[in-house]
């Protein structure tokens, strides 16, 4: 094995491994030892695109990052994301607000 290549997992002391595959049969965990990372792939490490683990350690959060993030789920993702969104714009807005009212406050 080349310096720097990706080690598959395919068992671990906790099971993740295991859990992952019953999100899809077809993940395949690996650890990017280059960049410090594991990494989720659907098929050969060299030709397609990683779900990259924003997690420094194989934990439940993996599962349950990999079963929010299932194309299946995009648009209800889509949604939570616009949701997310519009709420900070109002708060924004609303800070924005009160801020020129108390400025104007000051000024007359």
């Amino acid at each position: 094995m080349k310096k720097g290549a990706p080690i598959r997992i395919t068992d671990d002391l906790f099971a993740i491994a295991d859990a992952v595959r019953s999100v899809d049969p077809d993940y395949k965990i690996y650890y990017d030892k280059g960049k410090h990372r594991f990494e989720v792939y659907t098929g050969d490490p060299r030709s397609s695109v990683p779900i990259v683990i924003p997690y420094p350690r194989l934990d439940r959060r993996t599962v349950t990052y990999l079963r929010k993030t299932r194309v299946e789920r995009m648009e209800r993702l889509a949604e939570e994301i616009e949701a997310e969104n519009a709420r900070a714009e109002r708060a924004a807005l609303s800070r924005a607000k009160s801020e020129a009212e108390k400025a104007l406050g000051e000024i007359l």
